[in-house]
């Protein structure tokens, strides 16, 4: 979870998530997730979720979800 963040890299993890969103990048600004893996084996994995936020670029990683990317 980014909240209320400014100026923020997230380079090449990879998140096995059970459920529930990933990544949450929440009323933040000029965030940049690159080579972010995530691969999500429940029925309602989720990946990345942008809320409220400006400025955020996904780049070249790799999403493989059951619900939405």
């Amino acid at each position: 979870l980014l909240e209320d963040c400014r100026d923020v890299c997230v380079e090449g993890p990879l998140l096995l998530t059970r459920g529930h969103w990933a990544c949450v990048v929440r009323r933040s600004t000029d965030v940049a997730l690159t080579r972010l893996d995530i691969v999500g084996h429940e029925p309602c994995s989720d990946g990345i979720d942008v809320d409220g936020s400006k400025r955020v670029t996904v780049r070249g990683g790799f999403i493989k979800t059951n619900d939405d990317c």
